[in-house]
């Protein structure tokens, strides 16, 4: 007898939603529309800062420092945030590149923070995991950073609908 298996795949089927080179200039590159997902995956490399600072990634654009939650390995220790308007990615001026991967996103309750790493220059961190507290689904993912940056480098973002 043939064993038959009904329905698709139950592997992610990640896609490309968009690839951009950020504007030079500019301090945040900003995804939307994304309310379709329920995984988006965002990825960084080679995007280079006017001055030094920090890569820091947030949800539906929500600055308030009591939605973020996250610990990181760095160095030789590990650190918990709860107080950054963002999940803070890596810092310098030169040379970033970085990954997280959220769930749940289509969902009015809590945000994880899977997975994350981050990296510029000498400055490391990496092993992210964390959870946003925003109560509505996520229709937007941003990249942003209190300096500018220079329109170098990529930043993609992926989802699983």
């Amino acid at each position: 007898m043939a064993i038959s298996k009904l329905g698709g795949t139950t592997s992610d089927n990640w896609e490309l939603i968009s690839s951009v080179t950020p504007t030079n200039g500019t301090a945040a590159v900003n995804f939307t529309g994304l309310s379709l997902y329920k995984k988006l995956l965002l990825r960084w490399t080679g995007i280079v800062f006017a001055v030094s600072e920090n890569a820091i990634v947030r949800l539906n654009n929500d600055s308030s420092t009591s939605n973020y939650s996250y610990q990181y390995f760095a160095s030789t220790s590990y650190t918990f945030d709860d107080n950054d308007a963002g999940f803070i990615m890596s810092g310098a001026t030169t040379n970033h590149i970085g990954y997280c991967i959220f769930e749940n996103c289509d969902t009015n309750s809590i945000k994880m923070l899977t997975n994350g790493a981050g990296q510029a220059g000498a400055g490391t961190r990496s092993d992210f995991q964390g959870f946003y507290l925003g109560n509505a689904s996520v229709t937007q993912v941003n990249l942003v950073t209190g300096s500018t940056f220079t329109a170098v480098g990529t930043v993609a973002l992926y989802g699983v609908k």
